[in-house]
């Protein structure tokens, strides 16, 4: 390497998601083929001739700096610790003094073997303030997306997207040259990350950032099956290792070792059948009869005879009895003893120092138990009769997730032992939970927007059982990233009660909310109408006309309008609805805020009656003005206060409307291949990436087509809108059978 590059290796990790793995052990020091994973990052430093290093730590980051010092003696590597977490940025700060030139930013946990020769002469090539490395993922959600332009510019960053949003496969890899100049843009002993705050601002400033993709393996073992993934990769020379440790396969005559393997020094194998694709550690004692395959067994461990290991991972130090069989993808702590002709099912994780007995069945997780459950769109459903386990998990992530000033309402009258199960977890994470009985969802959301509240969750019961919304600052349903950052706190089971918040019974902001309604509805006079609401409205207009031919139903969560036809109520579509609302706000308000995905009819109605439409996505950060377009109470008062000021009905309203039609269907594709079909279809003409999929434009024919991505790894929804129902149809059935074909090519392209 020329010109005196030097590295940034970040070592801060904890690990929390490869417990019990790192119980004990920072994340950098976990081995990969008897070798810490730091370990093969400066290898692959030191094979470009980087000798220049700093590390930066905070967790036990005594044990890297030690282990550092006896791994590599001869290179000048400076050691820099953390005392509070400070993001990627900022931990990479600490390093500014010692660097001076262009210089590496690498992980310490993950696993590569990157050409950096080339990766700098691209960077000084391009001549930009920052380069990141890119990798093709099938499932981009646990990574940063980047998307850049023709001349390999970076143009926007999306940070660990759900598959709503995941609409690329080229991902950050956390592996970066910069010029010094970056620290112009890093403040000094600030929380601070490369991927939220200095590369948005680089943006900003107009700052070029370069993005490469390159041939090489990289993984984050952020999992343990990432982390068993990795040492089968580097056993089969997937990818390169850069050191020269000894493989001591044959000591072991006994043993029948079905290749590639690795099996470090001072272990004893009987009569054994070892592989394929099997890391011994050293000092194991694997006893005659036992099979081991597609395993990581770590130091000093012990397996008696007849037992049978596949697709696991057992720590330090574990003794496996006589005829134990273990199932795939599960993982045994450090110091654990599994009796005689125990069963461990397959996904069982057992934590260190636990003891089972013979001829025990080991299922699930002994010590937590993982949930089934996922949030979907803001919303969690619980089963009541077993769920309160869940439950404390959940009410703890959502509570370390929002942090503050947490409100919880539900329309019940008695405090059931779910909502307290629930709102004990908020508060063990150390927020405040203000308990506002009998509000409505719609009230919850105004309290919590206007009294300072950080968060909320609304709990009812339904038929399918507990339901809980939950909502942010601004009143809305949480972001993608937030409901991310939910599910990675209770994936990681990292459940630690500190100072506890305090419970509060307070209905003193319905007071407030009552007035707000006051404002909203003052001035409706009567009209032929039919009007239910929560009791907050109902009592403050009474609209039930015996002939009425409109109803107005206000849901928890949505406006539903109604027609009187034949002595039935016809249902007008939530289109319909959102169509007249829009039409309603943009006719009183002048401008009116709508989500991204809106249909494109938005912008014709906005121009046909002169007001303007303003599209958002749901995790920008100027999504609060979206609010008042998407709560039903205020939908329902500006609807009524127009049909009522304009003598009109909402029927006559939506005649108003330009002829439309929208044809939906839905598509299902294998899981992860979602990413690499958005991607592909992206380069259409005509194309808009939206957050969640891609709009194609077909202006000769007056007509657009939305291909949305669910929050699943395997749906897709096709919108198809025209002044023709004929051309809707037939753009739908296009786009669906274009998915299909994608879908196919994905699939042999995977498997070539």
């Amino acid at each position: 390497m020329q010109n005196n590059v030097k590295a940034v290796i970040m070592a801060g990790g904890v690990g929390r998601r490869l417990r019990p793995i790192t119980e004990g052990m920072p994340k950098p020091m976990v081995p990969i083929v008897a070798e810490p994973c730091i370990n093969h990052i400066i290898n692959l430093l030191k094979k470009y001739g980087i000798n220049d290093i700093a590390v930066t730590t905070m967790y036990k980051g005594e044990v890297i700096s030690e282990n550092i010092k006896a791994s590599f003696p001869s290179l000048n590597i400076r050691v820099y610790r953390e005392e509070k977490p400070l993001g990627t940025a900022g931990s990479v700060s600490f390093a500014r003094d010692f660097l001076d030139g262009d210089f590496i930013v690498i992980s310490g946990d993950s696993l590569c073997d990157a050409e950096l020769d080339k990766a700098v002469d691209f960077h000084r090539q391009k001549g930009g303030i920052a380069t990141v490395l890119l990798s093709e993922a099938d499932d981009p959600t646990e990574y940063g997306i980047v998307l850049t332009d023709d001349e390999d510019k970076v143009v926007r960053f999306i940070e660990k997207p759900d598959w709503s949003r995941a609409c690329a496969t080229a991902v950050n890899t956390g592996i970066y040259i910069f010029s010094k100049r970056i620290f112009d843009y890093i403040p000094e002993n600030t929380f601070f990350d490369f991927s939220g705050d200095v590369f948005p601002s680089l943006l900003k400033a107009g700052e070029k950032i370069y993005a490469t993709r390159m041939d090489f393996y990289w993984k984050d073992i952020g999992n343990p099956t990432a982390y068993l993934e990795a040492n089968i990769d580097m056993v089969r020379g997937v990818v390169r290792r850069n050191n020269d440790k000894k493989n001591y396969i044959a000591e072991h005559k006994r043993a029948k070792i079905i290749p590639p393997c690795f099996i470090d020094s001072d272990c004893d194998i009987g009569d054994a059948q070892i592989g394929p694709n099997t890391i011994i550690g050293k000092g194991c004692v694997i006893a005659d009869g036992a099979r081991i395959t597609d395993s990581v067994i770590m130091r000093n461990v012990f397996v008696d005879a007849g037992s049978y290991l596949r697709k696991t991972v057992i720590c330090d130090n574990s003794r496996i009895g006589k005829e134990v069989s273990v199932g795939e993808e599960s993982v045994i702590g450090r110091n654990c003893e599994i009796g005689d002709s125990c069963i461990v099912s397959s996904g069982a994780v057992i934590y260190n120092d636990i003891v089972f007995e013979s001829n025990s069945r080991i299922s699930g997780r002994n010590m937590v138990l993982r949930g089934s459950n996922e949030i979907s769109s803001g919303k969690l459903v619980f089963d009541e009769r077993d769920s309160l386990f869940d439950a404390l998990k959940w009410g703890y992530s959502y509570g370390k997730a929002v942090e503050g000033n947490i409100a919880f309402a539900f329309p019940e009258k008695a405090y059931s032992a779910f909502a307290q199960t629930f709102s004990s977890a908020v508060r063990d994470s150390g927020d405040n939970v203000y308990l506002l009985c009998e509000t409505d969802f719609s009230g919850l959301k105004y309290i919590v927007r206007n009294f300072g509240f950080q968060g909320g969750v609304y709990m009812r019961r339904e038929a399918e059982g507990v339901v809980l919304n939950f909502i942010d600052e601004d009143g809305l349903f949480l972001s993608s990233s937030k409901v991310k950052e939910m599910q990675k706190i209770y994936d990681s089971e990292d459940f630690r009660t500190g100072n506890g918040g305090r419970l509060k019974v307070f209905n003193g902001f319905a007071i407030g909310y009552q007035h707000h309604l006051e404002r909203l509805f003052d001035g409706i006079s009567d009209f032929p109408a039919t009007v239910i609401a929560p009791s907050s409205v109902t009592n403050l207009i009474h609209f039930s006309h015996p002939a009425a031919t409109e109803k107005f139903c206000v849901t928890d969560d949505r406006l539903r309008v109604f027609r009187r036809e034949n002595g039935e109520d016809a249902e007008f579509s939530k289109l319909e609805v959102s169509l007249v609302c829009l039409y309603v706000f943009g006719k009183t308000k002048g401008k009116v805020f709508i989500p991204e995905n809106f249909p494109s009819v938005a912008e014709d109605i906005a121009k046909n009656n002169n007001f303007t439409v303003t599209r958002i996505g749901w995790d920008k950060p100027d999504r609060y003005l979206l609010y008042s377009f998407t709560d039903p109470i205020s939908c329902l008062s500006a609807v009524l206060k127009y049909l009522s000021d304009n003598k009109t009905t909402f029927g006559e309203i939506l005649r108003k409307i330009p002829q439309f039609y929208r044809e939906e269907k839905r598509v299902s594709v294998d899981g992860g291949q979602k990413a690499r079909i958005i991607s592909s279809m992206s380069l259409s003409p005509g194309c808009t990436l939206l957050e969640n999929g891609i709009r194609i434009s077909f202006p000769e024919k007056k007509s657009v087509v939305s291909v949305i991505s669910s929050a699943d790894k395997r749906n897709f929804r096709i919108y198809a809108e025209s002044v023709s129902r004929e051309t809707a149809e037939e753009l739908c059935d296009i786009y669906v059978n274009k998915i299909k074909m994608e879908s196919k090519k994905v699939k042999n392209d995977t498997s070539k």
